[in-house]
């Protein structure tokens, strides 16, 4: 019979040659092997172009993840909702690939979590770098705070932790929002009366291949007037 699973940890990743490897090697170090209880990792690399998935490849000869392989480009919703359906855990813990929040910062958010008074902990990123990114983050907040009375402080942060039920129950509804697509499970999650709390992350800077500077205007632009449109 096999063991039941404790903790999933799960993780979408698109051209992330750069970081890919690093993460990885940090979720089995700094999470995996000190959890107390058996957990799983799950990757889905969807149409990467650069070295990305022969990396993954490499590395799963060594930790012996399960890593999902589309050659097509299927998008990060789609990605996200297909590891949240693959995990098994009981909890699971959500991260973007990037490593922007180190793996081992889950211990934050696992600490408030594991007091039982939560369904969901989001990470809120701490001296968030570059400041292009953090003037969008403030927009974003302020917004969500007028539109819906959310007044979480980084509510699109992709460093959560969910318990399994309240991820069914998000799931089922999410995927609307493209730019706020993070966002939105807060406003489901909301709108379901389940508990969310929020710990403090380290954030480290990293270059964004879907966030570029020369993007930020069109997509500040776009986010708004998504949630206005969803309002």
């Amino acid at each position: 019979m096999s063991k039941r699973v404790r903790l999933s940890v799960i993780t979408p990743t698109y051209q992330n040659e750069t970081y890919i490897a690093q993460v990885v090697k940090e979720i089995y170090k700094d999470v995996i092997r000190p959890f107390k209880g058996s957990c799983e990792l799950i990757v889905y690399e969807s149409g990467s172009t650069d070295k990305t998935r022969s990396i993954l490849i490499d590395l799963q000869k060594k930790f012996s993840f399960k890593l999902i392989k589309t050659p097509k480009r299927m998008g990060y919703i789609s990605q996200v909702k297909k590891l949240y359906n693959l995990a098994q855990g009981e909890t699971i813990f959500f991260l973007d690939s990037d490593g922007e929040c180190p793996p081992k910062e889950f211990w934050k958010l696992f600490k408030l979590f594991e007091k039982g008074k939560h369904d969901i902990v989001t990470g809120v990123r701490k001296n968030r770098r570059p400041k292009y990114r953090l003037i969008i983050t403030k927009i974003d907040h302020f917004l969500m705070r007028i539109l819906f009375d959310i007044k979480f402080k980084d509510a699109n942060c992709g460093f959560r932790i969910v318990n399994k039920k309240a991820a069914q129950k998000i799931m089922k509804g999410w995927g609307k929002l493209e730019y706020n697509s993070n966002a939105e499970q807060l406003l489901i999650a909301k709108k379901n009366n389940l508990r969310i709390g929020e710990a403090k992350v380290f954030h480290r800077p990293r270059k964004s291949v879907v966030s570029p500077l020369k993007k930020m205007i069109d997509q500040t632009l776009n986010a708004s007037l998504e949630l206005l449109l969803y309002k």
